[in-house]
């Protein structure tokens, strides 16, 4: 055998262990890298990160960012709590959501809907008195660890979230300056969750993924 013959079938060699290796990542590897078990039953980071952003989905409550209000469009407030720094309507306004206006005198001030506002800020389902303005959904950043849990037939697992279709109002100065905005925003991928997950005949499922 020559040696630039030997030279070929070294080459080919590595091409084709290269070849394999990118074939089984793509089998075994989803987005960004997370390795995802072809076995949806086994207890992987992919199978756990799966079934917490599909309830993050499919539940609002856990799975979007939102400032509620006591009440529903148009509000009216004593003009002195307008400047607080954490008023929720100023922030609104500041966004270009709300419009405001003095009433009785300038004792008092009127927030009405923009017309960007209306297309933001809904009726809650559970209570038509109340509203709110969601700006962010929330995913799944990491797995942290997870633990079995024989005795409930569950796995405890905890994860860190990410922010993803954020509003573009939030990031304005004003906005950026509202606690219920900055301290979600500061504590995305660091801040760490508890979720309970069940094994079904189709795989894992969440139950539980709140704090």
């Amino acid at each position: 055998m020559t040696r630039n013959f030997q030279n070929r079938l070294i080459g080919m060699t590595a091409l084709a262990s290269s070849a394999a290796l990118i074939i089984f990542c793509l089998a075994s590897c989803g987005p960004n890298g997370v390795s995802v078990s072809l076995d949806p039953k086994a207890p992987s980071e992919g199978n756990f990160k799966k079934a917490i952003d599909e309830y993050l989905a499919a539940n609002e409550k856990y799975g979007k960012v939102c400032i509620e209000f006591d009440g529903i469009p148009p509000f009216e407030g004593e003009s002195q709590y307008d400047n607080l720094p954490d008023s929720s309507t100023r922030i609104m306004e500041a966004a270009g959501l709300l419009r405001s206006s003095p009433v009785a005198g300038g004792r008092m001030t009127r927030y009405d809907v923009t017309e960007a506002g209306r297309k933001a800020i809904v009726r809650e389902k559970d209570d038509p008195n109340r509203s709110h303005v969601c700006w962010a959904n929330t995913r799944v950043d990491t797995i942290v660890k997870w633990v079995s849990d024989p005795q409930n037939n569950s796995m405890d697992v905890s994860w860190t979230y990410k922010l993803t279709d954020v509003a573009d109002w939030t990031k304005g100065p004003e906005p950026k300056k509202y606690n219920n905005i900055s301290l979600v925003v500061n504590d995305a991928g660091k801040k760490v969750y508890e979720a309970v997950l069940k094994l079904s005949n189709k795989g894992w499922e969440c139950v539980i993924a709140g704090t």
